[in-house]
């Protein structure tokens, strides 16, 4: 399969994610737009499915990636519960709002997840 993202375009669109979170956590931007951290979960699935993508078609993990249960909706759901019970025992969220904002948090990013899974079969897979 060939590489529909460069590494590059990668780095960049990473870079530009940690940069905008620092950038909103720093200015406390997410508790004064509420929706940027939805756009932020919506980004992330994204840049998570992509980034799963690029690795395949490295074939550096070819074994890996040959199992069936391997698949980026998978490992886009897992890393989301894992972030979102990384929060929790941080401290990040208030007991108050925990379930609505996990439940945002998961929908929107699965969302991402899943158009960049789409955009991204529709052009490797013919």
């Amino acid at each position: 399969m060939k590489a529909l993202i460069t590494p590059l375009c990668l780095l960049i669109l990473w870079a530009a994610f940690a940069g905008a979170h620092a950038f909103f956590v720093e200015h406390f931007l997410y508790w004064e737009v509420i929706w940027l951290d939805l756009v932020m979960h919506t980004w992330g699935g994204a840049l998570l499915v992509a980034s799963w993508y690029y690795i395949k078609s490295t074939e550096s993990f070819s074994r890996l990636f040959r199992r069936a249960w391997f698949h980026p909706v998978l490992g886009l759901i897992v890393l989301m519960v894992g972030w979102e019970v990384f929060k929790y025992y941080i401290g990040s969220i208030t007991s108050d709002a925990y379930v609505l904002d996990t439940a945002l948090d998961l929908a929107f990013g699965s969302l991402g997840g899943l158009i960049s899974f789409w955009f991204i079969r529709s052009r490797t897979i013919r």
